[in-house]
């Protein structure tokens, strides 16, 4: 914790010079005693640093795990509502979602209101069921220009792929996460999941 710390140096020194001079069979009992607790926060000292060190490890480690869960559960592909502001008007829509390792690709029209949101601020939510998501927004250039997303798109939603993927005025957009909340029950107990993903922690 913040409130551990050593001992100063020339205190355990001299405990050792102490020690040299004199036989412990031969100290004070309240020499004793102050050996003995000097020695057991040393030792507490050590172990809370050991702990510490491991447990940074150890949290770095849950994160990447979990953060790994998260996106093989979400699945390749999902029906959002995607939230956008400006000036302090806020609009929400359902939107056809793509995964694309971790990355989330959506298409629109460059006439729509949320397009003008989006151009101007490019902080956007979406949510669905549990889930909710922060993240950063921004326009990558026009659907059909992207295989990866054409594929996967027509692949999890091809009528709307065949309807408007194609038209002159679609563009796509990537959202990079930035945090995700969810709700998840364990023993049928509810606990909220959070991620924060500049900090990689969990």
């Amino acid at each position: 914790g913040d409130d551990v710390r050593p001992l100063p140096e020339r205190e355990v020194e001299s405990f050792k010079s102490r020690l040299k001079t004199s036989p412990f069979s031969e100290l004070c009992t309240h020499r004793k005693q102050v050996y003995k607790y000097t020695l057991q926060a040393l030792e507490t000292y050590f172990i809370i640093k050991y702990i510490s060190r491991n447990l940074r490890r150890s949290l770095s480690v849950m994160f990447e795990e979990e953060f790994l869960k998260f996106w093989q559960e979400f699945g390749r592909s999902k029906k959002m509502v995607l939230s956008t502001s400006l000036n302090d008007f806020v609009t929400s829509r359902t939107m056809s979602i793509i995964n694309l390792n971790n990355i989330l690709y959506f298409q629109t029209d460059n006439t729509f209101r949320k397009y003008n949101q989006l151009k101007n601020n490019t902080h956007v939510a979406l949510c669905i069921d549990n889930i909710q998501i922060e993240g950063l927004c921004n326009e990558i250039g026009k659907p059909i220009e992207n295989e990866d997303f054409c594929n996967a798109y027509r692949e999890c939603f091809a009528s709307s792929f065949n309807r408007y993927t194609m038209l002159k005025n679609e563009r796509l957009f990537t959202v990079i996460p930035t945090f995700i909340e969810r709700w998840v029950y364990i023993n049928n107990f509810p606990y909220i999941q959070k991620f924060d993903i500049k900090n990689r922690k969990y």
